[in-house]
């Protein structure tokens, strides 16, 4: 009878993180692109071999697998979508199932709907507005098997089968360097429960061996694309770490993690959500535990630490929303540990402060979808104008277009004006970073209705022009700048070839 209890509550306990998944991101059903999506269609391979320069060794093999087979990842893309929900939501529910578990022994939670608000705030790096960069991209399908593996690491840690945790961590790490930065902090949080909430020298120790140990999997994911650059097994050099000061990187990082707490780094509509949120937490713990320094000065380091590790890779490298989401992480783990040390009283506040997180995320998750198709039917738009003008040309003169040169105004933004919700590639220009491969796809569009229009081995109708784009700008759009499109002046036709100034 027990067991039937537990199997029922898990099975709801999942079913409720698939939902959370799916309310943030269902608005991403509806095909969309970005940049790479289109180069993806004229030469998927770019795409897939680039993973291996990347040290994605895993997402390589899946899609490289794939294309064997004839599949094509945007091609297929409502397919790749439901199992992108389904593994990151299983990844998610592992994670808050081996902490929920341990809390449970504990008995630490009084009723089942103390327990579910705890469990929205560890699902909430995997509902959130950075998180969704991943669903903008439909070959980013290859990349969510890392939450599960690292999820599995977790969960093999907390059952001490400590060789198959790191068999799991370096899968992780081979699928996306990010997995090392987000199983530390759930590993970190596990412990901390393990240990009642207060930090002790063997809990230290053990927290750091584990936190290394996972940096230590990236480096070595890093370091083995460098050795096989070396060995000529790779031809291109894989992403570089940032070089400059150490001071530069660290204002850098802190001006990205105030931007985080001011407003979610500009895609939240409420201002410092996520800092009063941080604050009450905190506040609320004080206030319970306010004669138990020890209790106090552990949240606030893990808290440190983990925000810290979630600033580990923009540090060195990249700060683009898939990779910096671990900030959600580090934000819900932390209000987590403040959560479960709470009295009954205070809990309720916090579970008030949970609604309205989640509620802000899942709203600004639809904004961010809403806004990425405005930018992609606004990029169709100027890329069908432009066809349409150079079928007028043909049909007028009887000259084929042949190619196409492409530059770019001297005020160039890479996001359109009415696009609100935008950070990195986060419902960036397509028009702007990749207006050859935006005019190839167009052009297929119109060509083959079926499977929304899209088929990657379809022949181009253009080559790219081999002159210069600033040459381009000096010879046909001199000291001519645009705050809207106008084909007429920005597409000029000279022969066989045609320029477009991209505004």
């Amino acid at each position: 009878m027990g067991k039937s209890k537990l199997d029922k509550n898990v099975i709801t306990a999942y079913i409720i993180t698939l939902a959370f998944v799916l309310l943030a991101y269902q608005g991403f059903y509806r095909f969309g692109f970005g940049s790479d999506t289109m180069i993806h269609y004229l030469n998927p391979l770019i795409n897939i071999e680039s993973e291996f320069t990347y040290g994605r060794y895993i997402p390589y093999v899946m899609e490289l697998l794939l294309y064997k087979i004839g599949i094509i990842l945007p091609e297929k893309y409502r397919y790749f979508f439901i199992l992108h929900i389904l593994v990151v939501s299983l990844g998610a529910f592992i994670y808050q199932q081996v902490i929920v578990s341990l809390l449970n022994k504990k008995k630490a939670f009084s009723n089942v709907f103390e327990e579910y608000f705890g469990r929205a705030l560890l699902i909430l790096p995997f509902s959130s507005t950075l998180f969704s960069e991943y669903l903008m991209f439909p070959e980013c399908f290859v990349y969510c098997f890392y939450v599960l593996f690292t999820a599995l690491a977790v969960y093999f840690y907390s059952k001490k089968k400590y060789v198959i945790a790191v068999i799991f961590v370096l899968m992780g790490g081979c699928t996306y360097q990010v997995s090392v930065i987000l199983c530390a902090i759930y590993a970190l949080l596990y412990m901390l429960i393990e240990g009642d909430c207060v930090l002790n020298k063997k809990m230290f120790f053990r927290g750091l061996i584990v936190s290394l140990s996972c940096l230590l999997v990236g480096a070595l994911n890093y370091l083995s694309t460098k050795l096989m650059l070396a060995m000529g097994i790779m031809s291109d050099d894989p992403k570089p770490i940032t070089s400059g000061s150490i001071i530069d990187s660290i204002s850098r990082v802190l001006i990205l993690f105030w931007n985080f707490l001011k407003n979610g780094i500009g895609l939240l509509p409420v201002p410092y959500i996520n800092l009063c949120i941080l604050i009450i937490a905190t506040l609320l713990l004080f206030i319970t535990h306010k004669k138990e320094k020890e209790r106090i000065i552990s949240f606030a380091f893990a808290g440190f630490v983990m925000f810290a590790l979630s600033l580990a890779i923009p540090i060195i490298q990249s700060s683009a929303p898939r990779v910096i989401y671990t900030l959600y992480a580090a934000f819900g783990s932390t209000c987590f540990l403040a959560y479960v040390q709470l009295d009954i009283n205070m809990k309720k506040y916090m579970q008030a402060l949970t609604g309205i997180c989640v509620a802000v995320q899942l709203f600004s998750c639809q904004q961010i979808a809403l806004n990425h198709y405005i930018s992609n039917a606004q990029d169709l738009a100027c890329a069908q104008a432009v066809l349409n003008k150079i079928d007028n040309y043909e049909a007028k003169t009887g000259v084929t277009v042949t190619e196409i040169g492409i530059c770019v105004d001297d005020d160039s933004s890479n996001y359109y004006d009415n696009v609100y919700y935008k950070l990195d590639q986060i419902n960036e220009r397509t028009s702007r970073n990749v207006a050859y491969s935006l005019l190839e796809y167009a052009n297929r569009i119109e060509k083959n209705d079926e499977n929304n229009g899209i088929k990657s081995d379809a022949t181009n109708r253009l080559k790219k022009s081999q002159m210069k784009p600033g040459k381009i700008r000096k010879k046909y759009f001199k000291d001519m700048n645009w705050d809207k499109f106008d084909v007429d002046e920005q597409l000029v036709i000279d022969g066989n070839t045609a320029y477009w100034c991209i505004y």
